[in-house]
């Protein structure tokens, strides 16, 4: 019990001191394991935020919730609340974000499409259609339920009840419904019901 308790307080460290990063043993953040504020707020990791923000905030309430340890309330209300991370916040600006970088790259490079047609909502919607990853809505859709399920504070309720509004998570949550997943059948059901009651 010792070591891996030992063990378990060593990676708490790591993951801490390595800027919320996972780190490969390259010593490198791995691909989908980066929810530094750095990255959040910069350029590279503008679309992906929303979503690792919420899978962070997620781990951490878990963690507090199973284990009734307060540093990882603590982390996780740093993490979710204060400056400079405000990850509930960030959670919520995916189409701010979206839309963005849709404009740099409507800009840019394609050359091909009249300006009227960069500028409609039409083709930003059917470029976003075209790039949908149901996988990614999914996960947002299991963090949304449980931070919903866990979550009493109502300055982070209200936050939250934003977010799937602000997401592409929408068409997901009935794309799950529809699915033969029981598992995100049922949480995207319970999600709904929790987001019309709010």
């Amino acid at each position: 019990f010792f070591l891996k308790e030992k063990q378990r307080s060593r990676s708490d460290l790591a993951f801490r001191s390595n800027n919320y990063m996972l780190i490969d043993a390259s010593g490198q953040p791995c691909t989908w394991g980066k929810a530094s504020r750095e990255y959040f707020y910069g350029r590279e990791g503008s679309l992906n935020a929303p979503l690792a923000g919420a899978v962070l905030l997620c781990v951490f309430k878990t963690a507090a919730y199973i284990t009734g340890e307060k540093k990882w309330e603590d982390e996780y209300r740093l993490a979710a609340l204060e400056k400079p991370y405000q990850y509930a916040d960030v959670m919520t600006q995916y189409w701010v974000r979206y839309t963005v970088l849709i404009g740099e790259c409507l800009s840019k490079e394609m050359d091909f499409a009249s300006e009227a047609l960069k500028k409609s909502d039409l083709f930003s919607e059917i470029l976003l259609l075209s790039s949908l990853n149901y996988s990614d809505e999914e996960m947002a859709m299991l963090c949304f339920y449980l931070l919903f399920q866990m979550e009493q504070d109502e300055q982070l309720l209200a936050k939250y009840r934003c977010a799937p509004e602000r997401t592409n998570a929408l068409p997901a949550l009935s794309h799950c419904r529809a699915s033969r997943n029981r598992l995100l059948s049922c949480a995207s059901s319970l999600t709904i019901a929790f987001l019309s009651r709010g």
